[in-house]
């Protein structure tokens, strides 16, 4: 922080499958969590902490902001991967919320921590950001590295309609991107 002046922090961890990728024996995920909880540890004193999974599931986290330290740590640490994408535009929203949740502080400081996938930081995207004080992003891959990500894009009942007494036909996407292609690959769903 510049000043020792309280802030309301907003940090958004990116829990989407794409933080899966390991880097130096541990995932970005747990990157990330380590880093949000050295911003906690280093926020002036009487600050305010809302940590938000940037993909939830919202039953996750509370728009309302933790009073210590401790709280906001044990916050992060909960976080898990979800099978879900962080795009920007939600992630705004999230923070813009909580930035409403504390009126009383006016300084606003959002931290985003995450990979930043071209898909979800587009520039039609960065837009998002505009209503947000202070925005810092903490890239945590590696320029370098390009993790590939493979999910299920799409996924519909060809007819419209199941039902126990016959046969139901799912048509499914599974969409990947990565610097290989991938071929022969085995999915399950389940």
């Amino acid at each position: 922080a510049s000043s020792q002046e309280p802030v309301h922090a907003i940090l958004l961890i990116d829990n989407s499958l794409s933080m899966a990728h390991w880097e130096l024996n541990r995932t970005l995920l747990d990157l990330a969590k380590s880093r949000a909880a050295e911003v906690v540890d280093r926020l002036p004193r009487g600050s305010r902490i809302s940590v938000l999974p940037a993909c939830g599931p919202q039953s996750q986290f509370s728009n309302e902001p933790y009073r210590t330290r401790q709280d906001a740590v044990e916050a992060i640490a909960a976080i898990r991967q979800v099978d879900r994408r962080a795009g920007l535009p939600q992630m705004a929203a999230l923070a813009l919320e909580a930035q409403q949740a504390v009126p009383e502080l006016p300084a606003k400081r959002v931290i985003v921590f995450g990979d930043q996938q071209e898909l979800d930081w587009s520039a039609s995207s960065l837009s998002a950001l505009d209503e947000l004080q202070d925005v810092q992003v903490v890239q945590l891959a590696s320029p370098e590295s390009k993790p590939s990500n493979a999910w299920v894009a799409d996924l519909r009942l060809r007819d419209g309609v199941a039902d126990v007494e016959s046969n139901s036909t799912l048509l499914v996407t599974v969409a990947y991107e990565g610097e290989e292609p991938r071929r022969n690959v085995q999915v399950t769903l389940a």
